[in-house]
């Protein structure tokens, strides 16, 4: 983006100098020159006059070349712009698969602390117990899974932002539960 904008701003300043030329240039300067024992002063005289149409091919030519670079310039904000937008969609999905993975988890974690309460009052048998332990272990897989995409989702909208985000622009990514040994 920084590189299309310093080639707009670079065909107009060629666009103010061709508009520039179309008006005579002249310079006038002193002179001197020591010639045989004698000091010799001077003052010269000159001048560039646009001779094609008070320089209007060239004008045309610029305003053409500046018209080309302000196409491109747009084009690239539009490109860095649908970029980002995407990058924010795929992360406020993560973001949102996260919240689901963390919910799992921690009604995953209140299923094995009542099965362990069964288990160990007697109203259900151990094999309950271990299968609500698998699939609490499932539920934070799930839940590690989806903090890792949610991480690699901001990544890239930082990226495409090409700056970090601070913590007051984006989502804080939540802590893991605290997880609680079940004895047997």
């Amino acid at each position: 983006m920084q590189r299309e904008l310093a080639n707009y701003e670079a065909a107009q300043s060629a666009l103010q100098l061709e508009i520039a030329r179309q008006h005579p240039d002249i310079d006038l300067g002193p002179g001197y020159a020591f010639e045989e024992g004698s000091h010799m002063i001077s003052l010269a005289l000159g001048s560039v006059l646009p001779l094609r149409n008070r320089n209007q091919g060239p004008i045309a030519e610029a305003l053409a070349a500046r018209k080309a670079a302000g196409a491109q310039l747009l084009a690239t904000q539009s490109a860095v712009m649908a970029g980002a937008d995407e990058a924010l969609a795929k992360y406020r999905a993560a973001w949102a698969e996260l919240q689901e993975a963390r919910q799992s988890a921690t009604q995953a974690q209140e299923q094995t602390r009542t099965a362990a309460a069964w288990s160990k009052a007697g109203e259900s048998d151990q094999l309950t117990a271990v299968t609500a332990q698998v699939l609490l272990s499932v539920a934070d897989r799930a839940r590690i899974d989806a903090l890792r995409q949610t991480q690699l989702a901001l990544g890239n909208l930082e990226d495409a932002l090409q700056r970090p985000l601070s913590p007051a622009t984006a989502p804080p990514l939540p802590q893991a539960p605290p997880r609680q040994e079940v004895s047997r």
